[in-house]
C-alpha cells in the first residue's frame, strides 16, 4: 500500500511538471470502472469521500488539527487499512435493504 501510494504521487509530480504526458487512460485520471448497467444508481445520503493520505506524522497532526477546528475535542480509533472496496449497507428494521458501492463519491 506504502509502495502504491509513492508511486502515485510519484506520478502526479510528473504529470504536473510535464502536462502533455497527462492522459485520459492515466491512474490520476480515472477511479475504478463504469458500473454494469443491471446495476441502478444510488444517491448517497451523506457523500462517500475518500481519505487522503498521511506519510508521517506531520500528516497526522495536520489531519488532527483540521478535524479539532471543524468539531473540537475529538477520539480516534485506529484500525489497519487493507485496500479494497468502499461500500454502503442500510439495513431497516434489521432488515438488508440496500447495498452500493462508493461510486464518485455521491451516486
Amino acid at each position: 500500500d506504502a509502495e502504491y501510494d509513492r508511486l502515485m504521487q510519484e506520478l502526479i509530480a510528473i504529470e504536473e511538471q510535464y502536462p502533455e504526458l497527462k492522459t485520459s487512460d492515466s491512474p490520476t485520471q480515472r477511479i475504478g470502472g463504469p458500473p454494469l448497467e443491471a446495476f441502478r444508481k444510488v444517491a448517497h445520503p451523506v457523500p462517500m469521500m475518500s481519505l487522503a493520505n498521511a506519510f508521517g506524522e506531520g500528516d497526522l497532526r495536520d489531519f488532527d488539527r483540521r478535524v479539532r477546528q471543524e468539531v473540537g475535542e475529538a477520539a480516534y480509533v485506529c484500525e489497519l487499512k487493507i485496500d479494497g472496496l468502499a461500500v454502503s449497507v442500510r439495513y431497516e428494521d434489521g432488515y438488508f435493504v440496500q447495498g452500493a458501492t462508493r461510486g464518485d463519491g455521491t451516486t
